[in-house]
């Protein structure tokens, strides 16, 4: 389970509460410009301790927090793959197979509204890194995502290039009952 949630009684995702604090604490200051390392001083000085090994934060546990769409109520399905069932070898999805973004699918940590801000201010921080001359165009790890909402699947598609990020999506499609797979 992700930081912030335990598997409740009935075995669905349940909001701890005192994690809950830290990770809106970790969305609020990172929208008041804090980086991660400053977040990291910042939850140190508190004596607030992250789940890992020695209760130490880490700046890509920091990023890790702030991109999971587990902490809005979704969930997005086939992030991994088993790439061989014996050897039962687990690889990062990058493209390969689809993944299903579920909205709303549990009790949310911190409102739509404050993820989607910190995804707006992450994307924002990130176009201002020096793009390489080499590669003018690459899709982004959302490109052909489907979104599962009240039975209507979105694909979106994302493109980013050096004249900046351009995002389409299709939500028109409706697929009663079933899981819709490329």
């Amino acid at each position: 389970m992700a930081y912030a949630y335990r598997k409740g009684a009935d075995g669905e995702p349940e909001i701890i509460p005192e994690e809950a604090q830290t990770i809106q604490l970790i969305y609020r200051l990172y929208l008041k410009g804090m980086s991660a390392v400053a977040i990291i001083k910042e939850l140190q000085k508190r004596k607030i301790s992250s789940h890992a090994k020695g209760g130490n934060w880490t700046d890509s546990t920091i990023y890790s927090i702030l991109e999971n769409e587990r902490y809005c109520g979704d969930v997005l399905l086939q992030k991994t793959f088993i790439t061989d069932p014996i050897s039962k070898k687990v690889r990062k999805n990058n493209g390969e197979l689809p993944k299903y973004l579920i909205r709303n699918n549990h009790p949310p940590v911190v409102s739509r509204e404050l993820y989607d801000n910190v995804q707006a201010e992450r994307s924002r921080r990130n176009s201002k890194r020096k793009v390489s001359k080499q590669s003018t165009t690459e899709q982004s790890r959302y490109s052909g995502l489907y979104r599962i909402s009240n039975q209507k699947v979105s694909i979106f598609y994302t493109m980013r290039s050096t004249s900046g990020k351009h995002c389409s999506e299709n939500e028109n499609t409706d697929f009663p009952n079933d899981i819709v797979k490329s």
